[in-house]
């Protein structure tokens, strides 16, 4: 039997990652206990267009999108074993 647990994301705040390169967005995705998830896949999805952008959390379970135009965006998180997370 599988137990599905919660993904506890820590996200960090968008901000300009430089003058007119557009905005950077990262977190760590972590356990209900704070230890890192690496290999998670997250997806950013623009809400605006078809847009969408893939990345895998590392070893500490970072991961970051570089880049991204201004606009509203759906997060989605999974990992093996935990329930996907989607804000």
């Amino acid at each position: 039997m599988k137990i599905w647990l919660p993904l506890v994301l820590a996200l960090a705040v968008c901000r300009p990652a430089a003058a007119d390169s557009g905005l950077a967005f990262s977190g760590a995705v972590k356990d209900p206990q704070s230890r890192a998830i690496p290999g998670a896949a997250v997806t950013l999805f623009s809400q605006s267009s078809n847009a969408s952008w893939n990345s895998t959390t590392d070893s500490s379970g970072a991961w970051r999108f570089d880049r991204l135009p201004a606009g509203q965006y759906l997060l989605r998180v999974e990992a093996r074993g935990f329930a996907t997370f989607v804000s």
